[in-house]
């Protein structure tokens, strides 16, 4: 059984760098396979989970609550 796939992950806490991210995104033409977690625990949850999501891309904001980019890149 293979892992689901997720063009990219964004890890951002900050709802409007999120929503500039995905704007800037639709205007290259890419709107699809973007997963967003709220902070970094979200993240690495989405990415050791059951599911095993295993993204192209994975953009890690630094500053996060439970868990900072850091951290996450480091498990």
């Amino acid at each position: 059984m293979s892992s689901p796939r997720a063009g990219i992950l964004l890890a951002d806490d900050d709802r409007v760098d999120t929503k500039a991210f995905l704007r800037a995104l639709r205007n290259l033409g890419v709107s699809d396979g973007v997963t967003i977690a709220r902070d970094g625990m979200e993240a690495w949850d989405l990415l050791r989970g059951e599911a095993g999501l295993r993204p192209d891309l994975i953009l890690l904001d630094i500053n996060m609550p439970k868990m900072n980019g850091f951290d996450v890149l480091r498990e």
